[in-house]
């Protein structure tokens, strides 16, 4: 038998779930009609789907980025052929991922506005809304892995048996996959988190009858009926290089509110409120968009207070600007979390205030001009109300710096995040904070203040990005 035989068989399967909303665009080409600018993913009957495509790229891409030695060998490979006979020796992938049906997925709506940095006022024209599917969708993942001659110890023995190492990875994709992947578009704003759950992972052996009846035996193949189970995790322990990731708490000084454009909520006397704040599956919320929106404009506020202007702010947020197919566009490197107000009971609270709009020439009332706004509210001071996380990948020392920045004009309510920013709306109180780049951590207390880590290595990266990015 040659290398390309098959020896055996690899299945993981199990539920994926949402933990945040996920946007797989149906493309320009889908027949959903033009209500919105972007639809989902359906299949046939309607059901959002997540193509194994998707599934396939992610993992494949996070391989190449932890142990990157082993791509060819889960995922195959192009290799150039022969120019005369066009000819190739690729290496076919061994890995087969079905479509995940979403079939409790509901389908949820989305809007947006593009800012002008310098002007801090929403664009003519730049206005966008899209469908997502909501969190809390669940579908079955199943990966099925070929093992051929090359995946043996010795690839020409048939019976030598299958590299331990191979199954590693495999059990190391199990492992990420349970801490949670992110999968479709908008993942830098903290779309498309899933995590797999009641997970199984086996083993057919075809050097082993009881494995080749097992599998031939049954129309459906299951990682349970596998005589060898892979419960044990992952003896590979690699993780993103340059991962710069920032865990903070924070109060609220005063009200905060981000608009809900869904919602048709009443004052007592039956008065429709102008504003109420936006809520996800009964919590409040900040999305993902909206915090890496205000995180990128303050990027360029900083940026510019050493007359760099917006050098390199491209590379680390990204750009798909472009209308030019041949101008490539970049992925961004800095990403956050959507962020749920998840205080201790009763640190927060909804209510209503009642307002009037004042003529800007005279100082006085509008008449007719009463309306009422919801914003969440700090109920107890100094009580954690919402925890940000945000981060760089591959981050450069002076990267580390400028996210050093960002957290420190959060920290201070330097940073006013949603609406009604005019009447103090947004600003937040830091409480504490945890810092984690290459193999370092740092934990902030009360006032910012260092309570573990080396508080000269935070210095240095203060500096290096200030000596960059002054000249």
């Amino acid at each position: 038998m040659g290398q390309e035989a098959v020896v055996g068989k690899i299945i993981l399967e199990g539920n994926l779930c949402l933990a945040s909303s996920l946007l797989i665009g149906a493309g320009q080409g889908s027949d959903a009609g033009n209500d919105k600018d972007i639809h989902v993913l359906k299949n046939k009957k309607g059901t959002p789907i997540i193509p194994g495509t998707s599934a396939a790229g992610v993992l494949r891409s996070m391989i190449r980025d932890s142990i990157p030695q082993y791509e060819a060998d889960l995922f195959g490979e192009i290799k150039e052929g022969n120019q005369k006979s066009g000819a190739s020796n690729g290496i076919q992938s061994s890995v087969n991922i079905d479509d995940i049906v979403l079939k409790n997925g509901k389908i949820a709506f989305r809007d947006g506005v593009s800012i002008d940095s310098y002007t801090g006022s929403a664009i003519q024209g730049a206005k966008f809304d899209y469908e997502v599917v909501d969190s809390g969708a669940t579908g079955k993942f199943y990966l099925e892995m070929t093992l051929r001659g090359w995946h043996l110890e010795d690839k020409n023995d048939i019976k030598s048996p299958i590299r331990h190492d191979i199954i590693q990875v495999v059990q190391y994709l199990r492992d990420r996959m349970k801490k949670g992947i992110q999968l479709g578009a908008l993942t830098s704003k903290g779309f498309g988190c899933a995590v797999l759950t009641e997970d199984a992972l086996g083993l057919f052996d075809f050097g082993k009858k009881q494995d080749v009846l097992a599998w031939l035996g049954n129309e459906e193949h299951h990682a349970k009926q596998a005589s060898v189970q892979l419960t044990a995790p992952s003896d590979i322990t690699a993780e993103e290089k340059n991962l710069l990731t920032v865990e903070a708490d924070f109060a609220i000084c005063g009200s905060l509110i981000i608009r809900d454009y869904d919602t048709d909520e009443k004052t007592k006397d039956g008065k429709p409120i102008a504003a109420v704040m936006l809520k996800r599956h009964g919590r409040y919320v900040i999305p993902g968009t909206t915090l890496k929106g205000v995180l990128r404009h303050r990027t360029e506020d900083i940026l510019r207070q050493f007359s760099c202007e917006t050098v390199g702010l491209e590379n680390l947020m990204g750009s798909a600007k472009s209308d030019n197919e041949d101008e490539k566009k970049v992925k961004s490197r800095f990403f956050v979390r959507e962020a749920e107000f998840s205080g201790e009971d009763g640190s927060v609270a909804g209510a209503v205030q009642q307002r009037n709009r004042i003529d800007r020439f005279t100082g006085g009332t509008i008449d007719a001009a009463l309306f009422a706004t919801k914003p969440v509210w700090q109920m107890k001071n100094g009580q954690k109300a919402l925890h940000l996380s945000f981060g760089i990948r591959k981050a450069s020392e002076a990267e580390a710096g400028l996210a050093l920045f960002l957290l420190r004009d959060l920290w201070r309510g330097n940073i006013a995040i949603g609406g009604e920013k005019g009447i103090g709306r947004g600003r937040l109180l830091g409480l504490h904070a945890t810092i984690r780049y290459r193999d370092d951590v740092w934990e902030l207390g009360e006032k910012g203040k260092v309570m573990s880590g080396d508080m000269k290595k935070l210095n240095s990266f203060a500096e290096q990005f200030m000596d960059k990015e002054a000249h």
